[in-house]
């Protein structure tokens, strides 16, 4: 079986690790760049809905550069989708962004 591979009860499956789109989202005039972005969002999300990964880490996994992941995110943080935190080190030098993604119907949509 393979790394992606798992098995209940003999059932195999090959999905490996996923992200679940809400239906608000999917029907919403939100681009398709944008909720592209939400579940790749999704996929570092911890059961609050935070995360933390790159800007540059967000745009490899979407093949995108980073000035098109960032029209993506203006797009879902402008629509109550997406909340962004800058983060900070210890030193108070500029880390990554922290993201806080909805996963109920902002009243915006």
């Amino acid at each position: 079986m393979s790394t992606n591979e798992s098995s209940t009860d003999g059932f195999t499956t090959d999905t490996g690790p996923f992200s679940i789109i809400p239906e608000w989202l999917l029907d919403s005039h939100i681009s398709d760049k944008a909720v592209r972005l939400y579940g790749t969002i999704s996929r570092y999300a911890d059961s609050t809905g935070y995360s933390w990964p790159s800007r540059r880490t967000l745009a490899k996994r979407m093949n995108r550069s980073v000035v098109s992941l960032d029209a993506a995110m203006k797009e879902l943080v402008d629509n109550g989708v997406v909340e962004v935190t800058p983060r900070f080190t210890k030193d108070g030098d500029r880390d990554t962004n922290g993201y806080h993604i909805r996963r109920t119907k902002p009243k915006k949509l």
